[in-house]
């Protein structure tokens, strides 16, 4: 009984550790890309696909976590490493593995499939190894960049390119606007690590300003996307939602005491880009 529950807790930890929501929802923005791309592709495909980016960013996010364990013991306590619920090395061993399974299933999909993934592992590799004095405000846009990925890879499978770049930018605009308001709730542990991040040469006020804008300006874009290409009332309702949900979190961000009370916001605005990206699936 004992060796199954320390098993579920070491399965559960792994989860945590390669943040299977976060993976879960890049996996379906594959889905939605190669469903916005007018051209068929079989579904042995979009499946690989989806689990070639699944893979890739739960390894990067297990490197990440291995290299920034002291930084993570301020900014983020509740980590699986941190705790001691995994071995520190797990993080290492788990982010190699998942990187090179991406890499591996990736041969499946062509040449072009194979050189982008080692292109965005390279990506996630220098973006957990980089010096923190290196990236500076640029990791903002670096993660922006490789949150968009899952519709670069739609595009390389489907040989289809340019059709989703409206749908990259909406995207993109959401991802750095999360990610700045995941930085105000870090400023404090990237400043002693010495990681200065767009936030810290703002304000905390200008930088959730920004925050919002960001991610209020790309539900704004969506609605017009919507508008052009003539989705249905479900799609509009949807983004609504979306777009009023965005003042609310930020109201609950800016109420929160601690740093799970902040870490329970940013899994919110998890539910609300899956939330966004549903939409686009029905027409």
């Amino acid at each position: 009984m004992r060796t199954s529950l320390g098993l579920l807790r070491k399965i559960l930890a792994l989860m945590q550790l390669t943040r299977l929501s976060l993976c879960i929802l890049l996996g379906v923005a594959v889905i939605v890309g190669i469903h916005l791309l007018p051209t068929w592709l079989p579904l042995w495909k979009t499946i690989i696909s989806s689990l070639v980016i699944m893979f890739m960013a739960g390894g990067g996010l297990a490197l990440n976590d291995y290299r920034d364990i002291e930084r993570d013991r301020l900014n983020a306590p509740h980590r699986p490493l941190v705790k001691g619920a995994l071995r520190h090395h797990t993080g290492l061993r788990a982010g190699v593995v998942l990187i090179c399974l991406a890499v591996g299933l990736s041969t499946l999909l062509g040449p072009w499939a194979l050189a982008y993934t080692c292109g965005l592992a390279v990506l996630v590799v220098f973006y957990s190894y980089a010096p923190y004095g290196f990236l500076r405000w640029s990791k903002n846009f670096l993660t922006a960049l490789l949150g968009v990925s899952p519709f670069g890879m739609a595009c390389v499978v489907s040989q289809v390119f340019g059709e989703l770049g409206y749908v990259m930018v909406m995207a993109g605009l959401f991802i750095l606007g999360r990610e700045m308001l995941m930085d105000v709730k870090d400023k404090e542990g990237d400043g002693q690590y010495g990681l200065r991040t767009l936030v810290q040469y703002m304000k905390n006020w200008q930088a959730l300003a920004v925050s919002f804008g960001a991610m209020a300006l790309s539900l704004v874009l969506a609605m017009v996307f919507g508008y052009m290409r003539q989705y249905g009332p479900a799609f509009h309702l949807a983004i609504i939602v979306c777009l009023m949900l965005t003042p609310i979190m930020l109201m609950m961000f800016l109420a929160a005491k601690t740093q799970r009370q902040k870490a329970f916001v940013m899994e919110a605005t998890k539910v609300e880009l899956l939330l966004g990206l549903a939409a686009f699936l029905v027409r």
